[in-house]
């Protein structure tokens, strides 16, 4: 009996097999669809996580700007300036939030050369804990270190990306002790580094500011000052910090606290805010569109097989008249309906799973040492059996009701019966 019936449903299905086909792409496609959509908002999850850490508020950038608002007697479109004194303020007046106050000194566009090789760079004058700050892992090597500073030495810290480009070599270690000219001016390799987030710049190269204020620069102004967070509890204190440093550098450099462009503060942890309330609009997004991609698919499936069994109900009439029970056309509208619906849903989500799976891989490729912002989009195992096991139910249904009904129908009618 179960030989015979399986026999019977393959041979159905051989016999229509265009049919089939249009019903399995149906079911392929609206879950081929929906596992991309799900895959692609994991993806951009993975990536934001990756960007950031689990530590998102680990880092604060301050910079400044011009004043748009009178202060004290000045008017406005006075430029506010930064110095190494106010990186050594910050980080005593904002110890409770704040582990290191770094100051930076940027020179942009800066010609690195070695040899007949030459690339052009932002040089950064920094302290000794700046690449512990940004999270940036030295792969040979050291860091810039107290004597350094103190000295002001003529060393640097470069990017394992530059050492490929200056050296055409990926070995790290060949870097350390080469000399290298920064604008014209010899600087020894000390350190070679490779973030570890994506907080710090691929490619700059990183020096004492002492050294950087000696040669080049012959002022205390500095670019920026970077923060090392402590752990902010949540939003109420992120909002504290940001407000008590706003004071803080106002009155240090005489401008409303209140002014919005005296001072620029670059907080990943408000950053991070925007960004993951975007991603959840965005995944809000995908389930809706996925979740009407997969209704699409299962009322095209529940149509095509009404339509199926409606066209077959003459063949059922006669299998009636041969002796066939009625429990018997049953089983075999809903096993073929089972047995499509089971491998076009496996077709569709193996499809879609390796379409992930690529476009994960270009965009590794692409980003190269970049930002990498797709990272691993995947579908949890558990979702693809749910959507799976969704469209599987749907198939049977459909083929259920229609089959019970045609194992009703009365053998004279099913044999009169006509399209």
């Amino acid at each position: 009996m179960r030989k015979e019936l399986l026999a019977d449903v393959l041979l159905s299905m051989r016999m229509n097999k265009g049919r089939i086909r249009l019903t399995g792409f149906s079911i392929a496609w609206g879950i081929f669809i929906l596992i991309l959509l799900i895959g692609a908002g994991r993806g951009l999850v993975n990536g934001m996580e990756r960007i950031y850490g689990s530590n998102v508020n680990a880092t604060v950038k301050v910079t400044t700007g011009t004043t748009s608002l009178p202060w004290n007697g000045y008017g406005k479109d006075r430029k506010i300036w930064i110095e190494e004194k106010d990186a050594a303020l910050l980080g005593e007046k904002l110890a409770k939030y704040v582990e290191h106050a770094i100051p930076i000194k940027a020179m942009r566009n800066v010609e690195i050369a070695c040899g007949k090789e030459h690339v052009m760079r932002t040089v950064n004058g920094t302290s000794t804990k700046f690449m512990e700050a940004m999270d940036a892992r030295i792969v040979a090597g050291r860091s810039i270190d107290a004597l350094d500073m103190n000295m002001a030495r003529s060393v640097c810290v470069i990017s394992l990306t530059t050492v490929k480009a200056l050296l055409k070599t990926s070995r790290a270690e060949d870097a350390i002790g080469m000399t290298v000219k920064l604008a014209d001016r010899p600087f020894t390799i000390v350190g070679v580094y490779k973030p570890t987030k994506q907080y710090v710049a691929q490619n700059d190269v990183f020096a004492p500011v002492t050294t950087i204020t000696q040669l080049f620069v012959h002022d205390n102004r500095l670019t920026a000052i970077w923060l090392k967070m402590k752990k902010l509890k949540d939003c109420e204190e992120n909002a504290t910090f940001t407000s008590a440093l706003k004071h803080i550098l106002a009155n240090a450099r005489n401008f409303s606290p209140r002014d919005p462009s005296a001072l620029l503060i670059f907080n990943m942890y408000d950053e991070y805010l925007v960004t993951m309330d975007t991603l959840h609009s965005i995944q809000s997004f995908v389930w809706i569109v996925g979740f009407a991609t997969l209704l699409g698919g299962v009322v095209g499936v529940s149509n095509i097989m009404l339509i199926t069994v409606r066209e077959r109900t003459r063949e059922f009439g006669v299998m009636r008249a041969l002796g066939c029970h009625k429990s018997y056309i049953f089983l075999l509208v809903t096993i073929e309906a089972l047995i499509i619906s089971f491998l076009s849903g496996m077709v569709g989500m193996l499809c879609g799973l390796g379409c992930l799976k690529a476009f994960g891989d270009i965009a590794e490729m692409a980003a190269g040492d970049g930002t990498l912002v797709f990272v691993n989009p995947n579908v949890p195992f558990y979702t693809t059996l749910t959507i799976t096991a969704i469209i599987i139910i749907a198939g049977v249904i459909a083929g259920y009701i229609p089959a019970r009904q045609a194992g009703k129908m009365k053998i004279v009618d099913a044999l009169v019966f006509t399209k």
